[in-house]
């Protein structure tokens, strides 16, 4: 199954206009992945900053299926990496 959101890498960049929270860009930063609107709140700023590691979320479970499916032990200490870097602001 192929993604069909945008590709690449995403960032997320905090905004000050309006209710805007926060922003989640492409690293190209004509590219606006989406915005979320919860006036600087720390459930809008966690929200951004999962949604920023979505790409490379889908990296990883990719990358454990393909593991899972060779019977080869899953590399536990990156997938907690990733998983901690999703969820710390």
């Amino acid at each position: 199954m192929e993604f069909k959101g945008t590709k690449g890498n995403w960032r997320m960049c905090i905004s000050d206009y309006g209710d805007l929270v926060s922003d989640v860009k492409h690293l190209d930063p004509s590219k606006l992945v989406c915005q979320i609107y919860k006036h600087k709140s720390i459930e809008g700023r966690a929200n951004s900053l999962l949604i920023s590691k979505a790409p490379e979320m889908l990296d990883m479970l990719r990358h454990v299926l393909a593991l899972a499916q060779c019977g080869n032990i899953v590399e536990a200490y990156k997938v907690e990496q990733l998983i901690e870097s999703a969820t710390t602001i």
